[in-house]
């Protein structure tokens, strides 16, 4: 059952409604923990179920008895009738009324989505007890980090590149800069929003579930868990300039040209020429 509440998106400002969801870039915004445990059905996702518990059919001035569980649907010759004609059982019974997998109804005219892939650089620092100095190492915590973000963001991403880097700067524990890119397959629709946007969103929503892992300490856990090596995590994820890559139609034959998400340049404002003073005529 869709929740009528509002909850929060990490990254998309005010709290939302399933209506924000269903209403554009559906797929993407699917891909948030907190969306699929409060929008299952518009998801279309398997967490999709029958209410268990009685609920109130307030729309039904027949019964008697208003308080009613599925099963009383299933049992109905018609149970087709009361998932169109009782919005509560419609509400609690998603299963029972098919509604599961059916997820948001496209638009009869709605422009095919578009698929790109997005590559956001991204660099934060980290204070470790040690940082290794042989190779084989390294890898190993390189390797560690990079399952430990990659868990904390949504389907279809990657983490590409991590290194570690020792900063010039000595604490109580060794100063290290992560660096790695986050690449995430993104689709949009054209017509109700635009590449730009969609970029927007992915590169808002991976820097906000990047930093609240962060600051729950999930990354750190998983490391030190699997490594041994005491971390803290001192700075939330920044990024650098996202790449955005075409792949809704190039076939296997094709090489993607990739190109810049770049703004249009802001104009510098120019002031209108001063004129040049002049002199009042001198009385003859």
């Amino acid at each position: 059952v869709d929740s009528s509440t509002r909850f929060k998106v990490p990254g998309f400002g005010p709290d939302k409604l399933c209506d924000w969801v269903a209403r554009k870039d559906t797929d993407f915004r699917c891909t948030f923990e907190e969306v699929q445990k409060n929008c299952p059905v518009t998801c279309g996702g398997c967490n999709c179920r029958n209410n268990e518990e009685r609920f109130f059919i307030a729309s039904a001035d027949w019964l008697e008895n208003k308080w009613k569980k599925c099963e009383w649907v299933e049992r109905k010759p018609d149970p087709t009738s009361a998932c169109e004609n009782l919005p509560e059982v419609a509400a609690n019974c998603p299963l029972t009324c098919g509604k599961c997998n059916a997820g948001p109804t496209p638009s009869p005219t709605e422009e095919p989505a578009t698929v790109i892939l997005v590559t956001i650089p991204v660099t934060n620092i980290v204070e470790l007890e040690v940082i290794p100095t042989d190779p084989v190492e390294l890898k190993v915590l390189e390797d560690a980090f990079t399952e430990a973000i990659l868990a904390t963001l949504p389907p279809k991403s990657e983490v590409l590149n991590l290194q570690i880097v020792a900063s010039d700067r000595r604490r109580l524990l060794q100063e290290a800069i992560l660096e790695y890119d986050v690449q995430q397959e993104i689709s949009y629709t054209p017509g109700q929003t635009t590449a730009e946007e969609a970029t927007n969103d992915a590169v808002v929503g991976t820097l906000n579930t990047l930093a609240l892992a962060g600051s729950n300490g999930d990354i750190q856990e998983s490391v030190e868990d699997s490594t041994g090596i005491i971390i803290e995590t001192l700075d939330d994820p920044t990024a650098g300039e996202p790449e955005v890559e075409d792949i809704s139609t190039f076939s296997p034959t094709q090489s993607p040209t990739k190109k810049r998400s770049t703004k249009a340049p802001t104009p510098t404002p120019t002031k209108a020429p001063t004129p040049p003073p002049t002199k009042a005529p001198t009385p003859t």
